[in-house]
């Protein structure tokens, strides 16, 4: 694989995975998942916390 296209896969993602999501709209975690969701990221966001069963659902 060229460096161009490893690149690419780093800078266009087809999904993000925001480890340590949170419920709490102060937290980082929160933030980063609002985030990806309202600039209009077309991937897919896979928000990562075991002790949550839906966030932004």
């Amino acid at each position: 694989m060229n460096l161009v296209k490893q690149l690419d896969r780093i800078f266009n993602p087809r999904s993000v995975a925001v480890v340590g999501a949170s419920a709490n709209p102060e937290k980082v975690g929160y933030m980063c998942v609002g985030n990806l969701l309202e600039s209009g990221f077309k991937g897919r966001v896979y928000p990562v916390n075991p002790g949550l069963a839906q966030l932004f659902g």
